[in-house]
């Protein structure tokens, strides 16, 4: 998915305005933004994002927007704002109000797609920016968002677009030395939905590599209970991992060396696997995701070798044993790896009753 190419087009700099000079103007609307905040919260006012004076104050003062629908923000302003806007909400962590000023700061024109989408675009380079200053607290404010959105596609399109950043710039670019899949892994302890919403899409914007696998697993060790049941009540994440990013997971596994790192992902897989039908689709909630996870081709394919890996994922199926072994003798399958199953099957099933 390409990122949402923001309408609101760049004046040419202003001499006149220096970065410090803004940076410091910014800084005194948000403060403005917070009085604002307090007498609207004792009269029960206008929410942030719906009051006028706020948005021509964030207009005029923080993004600059002029007549002509063009912000004056140069490259390096844009730079200052994005870390005036981190450490605004690294100071609010306490602030009883802290989702109003994000909603009002990125929020307040959704109803204007142009000035809209050039908010959208700055909160992306605060997104990437916050992983390193660091402010997680960012990502909870975006997963509320996201969850808030009442239109299915769009909340769809969002989420897309902020995974997709965040693998182009800390996926995508990281490597043996500069490790920059590492930055990711402070959301496991800080922000669990959005963990969940990042690996239900993050597969789906780069291929499988062991950067990915190792956030991944991280994320899914850390909080495998509470991933299922966000997936399970986000049908729009629980559909979309089931049908398109689950066999992705299990194609990575079958087409790896086993190794531990490995394992620890192919654990929190099979358990998935295993519960899914149980704790996901067969929950009873009429708004819960209702796919299926139906990987037995993959499973069963002649593309991958047999290993303990590939028993352990067959094991961990919904699948009766009998219909099981059933395709196993019709494949051909080396007996050893039929009589493997039958064994990790039954420890799965004793496993099963005594939870």
């Amino acid at each position: 998915m390409a990122r949402v190419a923001s309408q609101v087009q760049l004046a040419p700099p202003n001499s006149q305005q220096s970065p410090a000079y803004y940076e410091q103007s910014a800084k005194s609307a948000l403060i403005q933004l917070i009085k604002i905040s307090r007498v609207a919260h004792r009269g029960r006012a206008t929410s942030l994002a719906k009051n006028p004076e706020v948005q021509t104050l964030l207009d005029n003062d923080i993004f600059l927007i002029q007549p002509d629908r063009r912000s004056k923000l140069t490259p390096i302003q844009q730079y200052r704002l994005v870390h005036v806007l981190a450490q605004f909400f690294l100071e609010r962590v306490e602030d009883g109000n802290r989702y109003s000023y994000f909603e009002a700061i990125f929020l307040g024109r959704e109803g204007d797609s142009t000035l809209h989408d050039f908010r959208i675009d700055v909160l992306l380079q605060l997104a990437s920016f916050s992983l390193q200053f660091p402010v997680l607290q960012v990502f909870n404010h975006v997963s509320n968002w996201l969850s808030k959105i009442p239109d299915e596609s769009q909340a769809v399109f969002y989420s897309n677009l902020v995974v997709e950043m965040l693998v182009d710039h800390y996926i995508k670019s990281s490597d043996s030395k500069t490790k920059m899949h590492e930055y990711l892994k402070p959301l496991e302890t800080s922000c669990g939905e959005f963990t969940a919403t990042f690996v239900a899409l993050a597969p789906l914007h780069c291929q499988m590599n062991s950067a990915l696998c190792s956030i991944i697993s991280s994320f899914m060790n850390k909080h495998l209970q509470f991933l299922l049941r966000h997936l399970r009540d986000t049908p729009y994440l629980g559909d979309q991992f089931a049908k398109n990013t689950f066999p992705i997971f299990v194609r990575y596994i079958l087409s790896q060396k086993q190794t531990s790192s490995l394992m620890k992902f192919q654990f929190s897989v099979a358990y998935i696997l295993r519960k899914w039908d149980e704790k996901v689709i067969g929950a009873g909630r009429a708004t819960t995701t209702k796919t299926p996870i139906n990987v037995l081709d993959i499973l069963l394919s002649d593309e991958y070798n047999w290993n303990d890996s590939r028993c352990s994922l067959l094991a961990s199926s919904s699948y009766k044993i009998e219909f099981l072994i059933k395709k196993l003798e019709e494949a051909e399958v080396d007996q050893k790896y039929i009589d493997l199953i039958k064994i990790q099957k039954r420890e799965i099933e004793e496993i099963a009753k005594s939870e």
